[in-house]
This record gives structure tokens, sequence and C-alpha cells, in this order.
């Protein structure tokens, strides 16, 4: 997730080695404070009578010297107190003459000694006043030039194309993904001037530590390794973030320090200040960072008693890491006094020493020898990512790949197995593979480890591949494989996250993140190194998200077993091919819905409530005109590629060939017109009142004891809820619209105000709210920010999650009592997932309320159509209701839900028409070609094909007939020529014949008389069922 680029400008000038105006700047402002003059404006003033002048000779402006001056204390160098401003000791001590570095490290003697006095400087501020965007910034460009060849050269768009979120490969050309985890936001409300000033200050600081130096117009690294080692550690030291994260890691992300303060305040805090700066904001991180600074001083404290309570006689206002650090070392030494018999010994104090206090602290050695516990923490190894000893602590001792005693499979899961390894051979199911699918909660893991267990009953010597997206869900299929197979650190390797493990080293089930098992072949390399006699069985989680070429890498690996899971099979890819598992894995041999879910008390019941938004009239208007424009488009795309857009989506299909270079500007309008209307339709102005209105319904509870997710189809949407930046880009389209004076559009204005209003309450909620402990994870959070995130919320320590798509599916979460899909496509197999978010097993009785807000009368309705969701849905009274926003005036505070019905209140699924609705398409003019309601489709009283020779035929029987029909000659000619071959006339009740074109479009035939039809279809088959005419098909002369 990015972060905010920081402007940090003007600065002094800097060309060594004939000009520093740093070094001039320190001496101009002693001379003043010996002048009597303190404040940074008379400083300023001082500054026009210094020789600190532009290269032409000429005075600066006096705000510059006052900018410049407020900058040097951003850095470090001056400190003000009270308003009265001087420079920090040690710079006093640089223009005497005095100043010696507190540190001799190897590396630091590369340095000049003012880029020494520069980091001291802002190590003096203390991370209660250094600005960790800056050090940030200086360490992000540090990193990016090391890891490069010494030789090259950097301009300011060459550390720009390399640090940013995302930025053009050429200029004109669409930003491109460069680091969207921890790149920073230039084109994010930034000019190209201010992104290319950001560059050359931060270059320029660089510089005065003495990393790079000038070469032409340009920069190159000129320190060895050990120098480049002194700085990063030096600029490690001075980050906030990565501080923070050091306490959370060495304590252990649940020690019970962090949490036991009523309402969790640690959580709260960090939870605001990690979302908030990954999500580019700027403002409010002071605020944010002095909250958690507050609770770490609270944390202090409580160690600090502890400490002193087992050391007796310590001095107090040690560092908050050096008491972690030596409470950790006296549990080490009690652990360790146990293992000085073993030739290991140090192997095992670094086992130790890798966990955090909270792990040393409650790992249990005083009930098991000093074999036992040497044994353990060889299983444990060093990683600080996961510690496998958890594994050991979860693993029963019923034996290996044996169900634990404590096991109680649901029947579900029990049949399903049995079905798994019986097959049936009658519907082409072979035993041991297939596609099960099981909505979220209802415990698909430990059905596939039950369908391991059985696979190596059958084959004693198996090994066990299990494939997931991603790492959370690696750690978490790990430890259920420990709590119900037995498994320990022995028999669960691990290949991703900086784990390498392979069979040949005895695992016998290795989980594998799917990037990492197809990178090289990995897997499969790892399954052809076994002896033919071993046997593999191959489950692919989460299988729906391997539709991509390279997936067959592993989906193709040698595998005597199969087993795909997921909520949500697939069926095809977005191209409309066969999904890769269906042609690898088997077909869907068990299938459980929510229905039947709840009706076996597997899930919690839970209602659905559709909040139905209208458009504006601006966004009305907008609207209809691209729709226009994508209708006539679409028809415009049919006749120039005919073929090429047959199956699948035809918005997928166009990318497809204009990635393939076919394509046109009318591929490249259709394209940007369907974008511009998602996009219309995903911003629209009466989103976020609706969040406001289902926030004040909470409200209107009393429920301060909530859980809550909020899911959105894209990673922007999330970070406008938390950062000021869309709020910036409103203001500024404001400004500009009240510039045009006179022309200006007071509607457009007022409309914008109101988006600003809502916006800017939404962040208020999340960021202040005294009930709220935020937290935000999705595929483009920074680690160890996303997993620590989901295991707070999981475990109560954040009760409000904001996420995209990542989250909706897969993560072992508790379920919440709130879930509100602010945004999300028409995919039907993305709602499940999201659904079951929600639904996880609760307390009897306890209900989740899931809000799903949708724009009434656009694109957002076509997934009521897809699916008939009330077949899908429990068993409940109105578990389905439809809403609107009420009549709230210009007092947003006064918004709410206003109930309109059930589900007979909301769009219907595609179905046959009514006869009304039917006689109501017959009173428009249409003429062949023009859009119809496609759920005619489904009324359909006769289906005549066309032929690919342009003839018709009905079929009768199984049997197809010519058919014979003037009335509909043009049409099936018409048809002919759209689909560039075969297509179907469907004839309905009201008398039209309609059809479907190439890209999937429901269209205007013609219109017939039914009775004539109806006699044509007659003497066609009759006809046709004639002995002679039978006969005469056949040459017997």
């Amino acid at each position: 997730m990015p972060r905010a680029a920081n402007r940090l400008s003007p600065l002094p000038v800097f060309n060594p080695p004939d000009e520093n105006q740093f070094e001039e700047y320190l001496e101009v402002v002693q001379d003043a404070n010996e002048a009597g003059l303190h404040t940074l404006d008379e400083i300023a003033e001082y500054c026009l009578t210094s020789n600190i002048t532009m290269a032409n000779g000429n005075n600066y402006q006096k705000s510059n010297y006052r900018a410049v001056l407020g900058n040097l204390g951003r850095l470090g160098f001056i400190v003000e107190d009270d308003g009265q401003a001087q420079l920090r000791d040690i710079c006093k001590q640089y223009v005497n003459g005095e100043f010696k570095p507190s540190s001799s490290e190897k590396g630091g003697e590369q340095l000049p000694l003012f880029g020494i006095l520069f980091l001291e400087c802002m190590q003096g501020m203390g991370i209660e006043n250094i600005d960790p965007y800056i050090v940030d910034q200086l360490a992000y460009y540090f990193d990016t030039i090391r890891k490069e060849d010494a030789a090259v050269q950097w301009s300011n768009s060459d550390i720009l194309a390399k640090t940013a979120e995302k930025w053009p490969p050429k200029s004109g050309e669409k930003p491109v993904d460069v680091d969207p985890i921890h790149g920073l936001t230039y084109l994010s409300g930034m000019t190209k001037e201010t992104w290319s000033r950001c560059a050359q200050e931060t270059l320029k600081l660089l510089g005065v530590i003495g990393v790079i130096e000038k070469s032409g117009n340009a920069w190159q690294l000129c320190i060895d390794e050990d120098g480049q080692e002194y700085v990063r550690k030096r600029l490690r030291n001075l980050r906030f973030q990565k501080i923070l994260e050091d306490v959370i890691r060495e304590m252990g992300s649940d020690h019970e320090y962090l949490w036991r303060q009523q309402n969790r305040n640690f959580y709260r805090a960090v939870g605001r200040y990690i979302t908030y700066r990954y999500c580019g904001g700027i403002g409010k991180q002071p605020g944010l960072r002095d909250q958690v600074i507050n609770e770490l001083g609270r944390i202090r404290t409580s160690l600090e008693k502890d400490y002193r309570k087992l050391v007796k006689g310590a001095n107090k206002g040690r560092g908050l890491l050096s008491l972690v650090h030596d409470l950790r070392e006296i549990e080490i030494e009690k652990i360790g006094s146990k293992l000085g018999e073993f030739d290991d010994f140090e192997d095992l104090r670094k086992a130790l020493r890798s966990m955090s206090l909270h792990e040393v602290t409650t790992f249990q050695h005083e009930e098991i020898s000093s074999d036992e516990i040497a044994d353990l923490l060889r299983s444990r190894g060093t990683s600080k990512r996961f510690s496998r000893l958890t594994l050991n602590k979860l693993q029963h001792q019923d034996g290996m790949f044996q169900l634990s005693s404590t096991l109680k499979p649901h029947q579900w899961q029990q049949e399903c197995v049995n079905k798994w390894v019986e097959g049936d051979l009658n519907s082409g199911h072979q035993p041991f593979t297939g596609i099960a699918s099981a909505v979220t909660g209802t415990g698909k893991t430990v059905m596939a480890l039950m369908a391991a267990g059985a696979f190596v009953e059958k084959h004693p010597e198996a090994v066990i591949s299990v494939v997931v997206p991603s790492k959370v869900l690696m750690y978490q299929w790990a430890e259920e494989a420990a709590k119900f197979l037995g498994l320990g650190a022995d028999e669960i390797g691990f290949v991703g996250d900086g784990f390498s493990d392979s069979f040949s080293e005895g695992r016998r089930l290795i989980i594998w993140i799917v990037n990492s098992a197809v990178k090289d072949n990995r897997l499969g390399k790892d399954v052809d190194a076994l002896a033919l006699e071993t046997t593999h069985m191959l489950i692919a989680d989460e299988c729906h998200e391997y539709g991509g070429e390279k997936y067959k890498l592993f989906l193709e690996c040698r595998a005597e077993g199969r087993l795909a899971v997921s909520a949500t099979p697939p069926d095809e890819t977005a191209t409309g091919d066969k999904h890769p598992v269906l042609n690898t894995m088997g077909h869907q041999f068990y299938r459980l819905g929510y229905k039947q879910a709840h009706a076996d008390d597997l899930i919690a019941g839970f209602k659905i409530s559709y909040l139905g938004i209208e458009l504006d009239y601006d966004e009305r208007i907008r609207y209809d005109r691209l729709s226009d424009d994508i209708r006539r488009l679409s028809r415009e795309l049919e006749e120039i590629y005919g073929p090429q857009l047959e199956g699948g989506n035809l918005f997928v299909r166009i990318m497809a060939i204009v990635a393939a270079g076919e394509g046109n500007a009318t591929a490249a309008q259709y394209l940007r017109a369907v974008t511009d209307r998602k996009n219309l339709v995903r911003e629209a102005t009466h989103r976020d009142t609706s969040s406001f209105a289902i926030l004040n319904y909470m409200r209107d509870q009393e429920n301060s004891d909530f859980t809550m997710i909020w899911f959105h189809e894209q990673i922007e949407e999330t970070k406008r809820l938390v950062s000021e930046g869309q709020g910036n880009k409103i203001l500024t389209a404001i400004r500009h619209e009240k510039a045009k004076g006179d022309e200006a559009d007071l509607r457009y204005i007022d409309a914008l105000t109101i988006k600003k209003d809502r916006l800017d309450g939404l962040q208020d909620w999340f960021m202040t709210d005294s009930k709220v402990r935020p937290g935000m994870y999705h595929s483009k959070w920074p680690n160890p920010w996303g997993p620590w995130m989901i295991d707070w919320f999981r475990n109560g320590h954040l009760n409000v999650m904001l996420s995209a798509r990542a989250l909706a599916q897969g993560f072992d979460l508790p379920g919440a009592d709130h879930g509100m899909i602010r945004t999300s496509t028409s995919n039907v197999r993305q709602r499940i997932q999201t659904i079951g978010r929600m639904i996880r097993k609760k307390e009897k009785g306890k209900e989740a309320e899931i809000w799903i807000v949708y724009v009434k009368d656009t694109t957002d309705e076509r997934i009521f159509e897809k699916h008939d969701w009330e077949d899908e849905l429990p068993d409940i009274e109105d578990v389905q209701t439809a809403w609107k926003l009420n009549d709230f005036g210009s007092d947003v505070t006064m918004a709410r839900p206003e109930y309109i019905g059930g589900v007979e209140a909301l769009p219907q699924p595609n179905r046959e028409l009514t006869e009304e609705e039917l006689n109501n398409l017959t009173l428009k003019n249409y003429e062949i070609g023009d859009d119809y309601d496609k759920r005619a489709l489904y009324s359909a009283t006769h289906v005549i094909t066309v032929t690919e020779e342009g003839g018709m035929t009905v079929i009768d029987g199984g049997a197809p007939f010519d058919l014979e029909f003037e009335s509909l000659n043009d049409s099936a000619e018409w048809l002919h020529e759209n689909r560039n071959g075969r297509g179907h006339i469907h004839i309905i009740p009201n008398g039209h014949a309609i059809g479907r074109t190439m890209a999937g479009r429901v269209v205007y035939l013609t219109d017939v008389k039914s009775d004539e039809i109806e006699a044509a279809i007659h003497y066609s088959i009759e006809k046709g069922d004639s002995f002679d005419d039978f006969m005469s098909g056949f040459n017997l002369d």
C-alpha cells in the first residue's frame, strides 16, 4: 500500500565541494542568536544581511529564508522552544569546530563530518519529534540506490520511476505498478513540478549525508558496503514505524501488556496510525503518532515494574526495547540452564532468542525434560515469521494422519470424503479426484484434511501437497493439520514467505503459496524427485483462483489423489474458456450451500438488507449518455470483429483484442465508456450518504460492542475512507469550478460539497470515534501489518476492518456482527465469498446483519439477474429486505435506511416475463437490431435455428426439420451475417421474434403472426415425417 510522498522544499543550496549553504545557515543562526535574535522571523530578517545569496549575488526573499529555516528545524539542526529558535548543541559544536561523532562504528569514517552531524541531529530529535515521512523517504531512496549497480547515475526522473507506487513507462503513457506496496504516491495530488522537487531535495539530503555525490547533472553512489551498512542502520533506527514493528515483534503481537488495558487503546492507536500511513495520509500523522507513543510509554512503565521486581536495584528510565530484551534474556537464561549438555547448545539458544517475549514467557519449560525442551527448540527453528513450535503445541497425540479423538466431523464432511474416496463411475467421477464446494465457515479445511487422512490410510507412505493463494492461509492450514491430523513441526513443511522445505527432507505434508509453487516449477520438480512408489495427493485450496496459464505448472503435476476446494468453484475463465482446474482436478462432486449449511446448524443465521440509492441528476444524465454510447459501440464492434467476440465477457474479449495489438479507435472508445460508467456508479454521491445512514441506524441501537467489516471492490475505495487525499481532490475541483465565476456550475459545486462533507464524516468515524478500533487488509497491504491486523481482528483487539477483495476469501475470521458491501462487481462468486466472511458459527440467536449498497437502475442490478438469491439463502423470515434512504433534507445526521419491503421489492432474477410485461413491449417501436428485454428469452414458445448456410430449422423429437417461412427470411439473413454463421431466432408470445448477437445482446428481429408460425412449423415437421420425402433423401437409383 503506497505512502504519501513528502516534499521538503526549499532547502539550502548544496553543490559540494564549492557550496554548502547548510553550513552557512548554521553560522548565520548562531550569529543571529548572539545578536539577540531568536524567533525564526527575526533570524530570517537577519539572513537578508548575510552572505547567503542566489547564484547571481542577489538576496532571496525573506519568506524563502523563513521557509528554509523551518525545514532546517524539521531536519533537527534548529531547536524551537516556546517560539525561541537556536542551534542544536551539537550544531553549535560543529560551527565552533568542536563536534565529534558519538559513534566510531565501521563505515562511518567514509562519511563527511557534516553528514554524520545531520544523522545525529535527527537522532537527537527522538521518535516523538522526528518526521517519520522524511526518514522513511530518505531510507527508501537510499535502499533503492544501493541495490542497483554502483555505476548507475540517478537523475530526478530515474529515482521517481524506481520509487513510485505507479509510474508511466514513457511520457504520456498510462501509469503502471512499480511498487504498489511501499511506493510513494507522486501521481496522487502532486504536480509534475512538485514531484520533481520532491526527488531533487531527497537526493540532495542523501548527498548531504555523503552516500551519493554529484556526477554531472545526476548523482552516483560513493561509499562501499561498510559505509552503506552504517547508513542503513542509522536510518533504520530513526524510522518510527520500524521501531514500532520491532516492539510488537519482540514483545509478541498478542502480549498481554498490549491488550490488557481497558478498551484496547494500543490496538486502536496503532490501527489508526498504520491504516492512515499506508493510505497516503499526511496531515493527521503527528497526532496519530503521538497516540501510539503515549501507549508505548504506558507499556514501558508496566515492563519496567516487572523488570525492577526481578532485578533489585535496577535503574529507572530504561528504553522499551532494552526492557523487552532484558526480560526475555532472563527467561532465556532459565531455560538455557537446562541445555548446557547438548552439542548444539548455541543453535538452541538462537532458537530461544528468536522467540518473542510473549512466546518465551509462555513456554512451559518447567513441566518437561531437557531432552523434550531441546527437541521442541530444534523443531521450532529460528524463524521470526512463524514459530514451528506452535505446531507442536497444537499437535494431538492420537497418531499421525489420524483424526483427533476430540473431533466429531459434521455429517456433510464425512459424506463428502466418502464420495471423494469412492467416486461414481456412472457419472464419470473417478475415486480420489474432484472438486468439493462448501460455503465459508462450514469446515472445508477440516474436510480436506480428513480426505488426506483417508488417502494416507489407502497409501501409507503418501505425501500431501496443499496449494494456497496466500501466506496467511499457509499458516492457517499448518495449524489445522497439527490440530486435527496429529502432524508436528517435523512433518509439516512450508514453501513461500522465506521457507523452502522439501519432501526430500522427510516432510509428509507441505503447504505451498501458489506463486512459490509455480516458480521454476518447484512443486512439480519436488514431486518428480520422489520415488515412483511414493504416492502424492494434491489439494488446491480456493481453487477458483487458479485460472491463469501459469498455474497449470502445479495443476498438471503427478498426483494419484486430487482434491480442489472452494466456496465458489470455477466453471470458466473470464474469457469464456474452460477453467484449468476442471481439466486437471476433476468435476464438482459435492456442494453445500448457505441454505443447507444453516439448516444443519453449521453457520449462524444472517439477514441481507439491500439499500438502493439513486444517482443524482447530473450523474443520471451522464450514466444514460454513456450507456447509449456503449450500445452504439457494441454494435459497431460486432460488425468489425464478428466471431472474435463469440463467448465470454465482451469487455474482456475487447481487452484481449487490444492487448494483441488488433484494437482500433472504436475498441478504445468502448473500453473507456465502460470504465467511465463503472467508475460513475462506484463513486455515486449517495454511496457515502448510505454509509452514514447505516452507521446512524447502528448508533440508534446503542450497540458499542460490535464488529464490522467493510468490503470494497477496489483498493482505492478503502484508502479514501481514511486519508484526506480524495477530499483534497474534491476541494481542488470545487476551487476550479468556482474560478469560472459567473459561468460556474452551481449545481456541480453543491454536489461536490455534499460529497466532501459525507467523506469527511466517514473519515472522522473511522479515525476519531472512541468505539472504533480500525484495521485494514487487502492484497497490497504491507507486511507484517496484514497478518497482524487479521489476527487482531480475529482476537477482538480490532473491531472494524476495511477490506478490498482479498479479505473476501479464505481467511479464518470469527465472523462479524455487521457487514457492509459498499461496492462490488456483479460477480456472483465474489458476493458469495464476501457474505461468508460475516457468517461464521456464532452464538445462538445472534444473526449477522449484512448491508449491501447498490445504485438502482444501473449495472449494479445485474447481480440480481444472474442469481436467484432466495434459493441460495437460509430459510429465515425476511432473509432479504429492500431499503431506501429516508428524506433527511440537508442534515446527514438524520439520514437513515427506510424499509420498503421483502424480496419482492428487489430487482428480480432472470425469469419469464408476465403477460402484461410482454404486452407492454409491443407498445414500443422497434427496428431490427434494437436492444430488447433479455428476460424475454425465457418466455420463448419456439426456437428456430439459423444454420451455417443461412437456412432455418426447427427441432422436434431431437431431429431437425427445414423451415420455410418468408416472414423470418430477413431476420435469418441479418442474424446469419451478424453472427457470421449459426444463431437462434426466439418466438415469444407477443408475436415478436428476437435473437442474440455475437456480443450477447438480445435484439429485436421482426413481428410474426402466431398462427402463421405455428402452421409453418407444423407443416415442416409433417413434411419431414413423410415416408416418401424421407426416402427421397437417399440416392437409391
